[in-house]
């Protein structure tokens, strides 16, 4: 029943089409019994008939389109696109349906599609982007040119997580105290929260934080640059450099980390301190979470305190035996 109706909605939108296209002047009755003619034998839609016939332009399909399905026309070749979107459809899928992502309003993704009509397409979108689709109509030409321009930085997340995770896994960090989501203030908010909890950023986060438990560093360092982020820990006391972050996965992953110690993602213009316990491989962690504003960003310094580490024998702690010997004496006066 359910793609009966489908069936008659899309005749019915492309007889309307036609006629829209008449009333504009773009097209003359004649044009119009011609491509049908031609859809009869063949089998296509309307729309890709008429621009096949060189009869209209396909930005002028794509504008009719979207006036007569009341739906935005875009060019995306315009827009920047946060990479971190395009990780929430893979360039396969983006080349196989003709849609790129470009921004999420009110838990929805916006897409650019060539065919908003494609019911099969949007159900494999929303499928996979793991939310409702919200479609704009935009060129086949535009729609190709945005998936070449982008999807190339898409991948580089995944990269470093894949490369990373050979070594000390994909990192599992199981959150003690729950998390309370405190009101947020704008629409500015909800897109870095929003993008705070695709899976590549939670990964990363992940990863970040047991790979600097695993290497038994006492401080995680997120540095923003003009260009890049740059993550160091610090291991026996010295700063070392162990990534260099796309400079569009930095306010995600601040995000992510502000939501962990329940501080406020909407704030950056104010330092902000916070803390968080969590569980790495069976024994708790504390996180003690410095933020501070700077020039190209919020710079995020993580303490680390492992619980399994905090309370340690004197002679564990590097003493020669003349000195530990004097320490133990001197600890047992009462006064002095």
């Amino acid at each position: 029943m359910e793609n009966a109706v489908q069936g008659s909605e899309r005749k019915a939108a492309k007889k309307r089409l036609g006629d829209l296209l008449v009333e504009n002047g773009l097209l003359s009755q004649d044009h119009i019994r011609q491509a049908l003619d031609e859809q009869r034998k063949i089998g296509k839609r309307l729309g890709e008939i008429l621009i096949t016939l060189q009869m209209i332009s396909e930005k002028q399909m794509a504008q009719s389109l979207a006036a007569q399905l009341d739906l935005s026309y875009i060019e995306p070749t315009g827009i920047p696109i946060d990479p971190a979107l395009l990780l929430l459809i893979p360039e396969s899928l983006a080349k196989r349906h003709l849609a790129v992502p470009l921004e999420i309003q009110s838990k929805k993704l916006r897409v650019a599609m060539v065919d908003p009509l494609d019911y099969e397409s949007i159900n494999d979108l929303q499928f996979q982007a793991g939310m409702a689709i919200h479609p704009a109509i935009a060129t086949r030409r535009a729609i190709l040119e945005t998936i070449e321009q982008n999807y190339r930085l898409a991948t580089s997340v995944e990269k470093i997580v894949e490369a990373s995770a050979k070594d000390f896994g994909e990192g599992s960090i199981q959150v003690v105290s729950p998390l309370e989501e405190g009101n947020l203030l704008h629409a500015e908010a909800r897109s870095l929260e929003e993008k705070s909890r695709l899976a590549p950023v939670i990964q990363l986060a992940n990863l970040i934080l047991s790979k600097a438990i695993k290497l038994q560093a006492s401080d995680i360092h997120l540095e923003p640059g003009p260009k890049d982020c740059r993550v160091r820990y610090r291991i026996d006391g010295l700063l070392k450099d162990e990534m260099h972050l796309p400079k569009w996965v930095q306010n995600p992953l601040i995000s992510r980390i502000k939501i962990l110690a329940k501080l406020d993602i909407a704030e950056r213009r104010l330092p902000q301190d916070g803390a968080v316990r969590v569980v790495v491989e069976g024994h708790e962690v504390d996180l003690r979470v410095s933020i501070l504003p700077t020039l190209y960003g919020e710079k995020v310094v993580l303490r680390i305190l492992d619980q399994a580490r905090i309370l340690i024998q004197l002679d564990q702690i590097g003493l020669d035996e003349k000195s530990l010997q004097l320490i133990r004496q001197m600890s047992k006066k009462r006064r002095g």
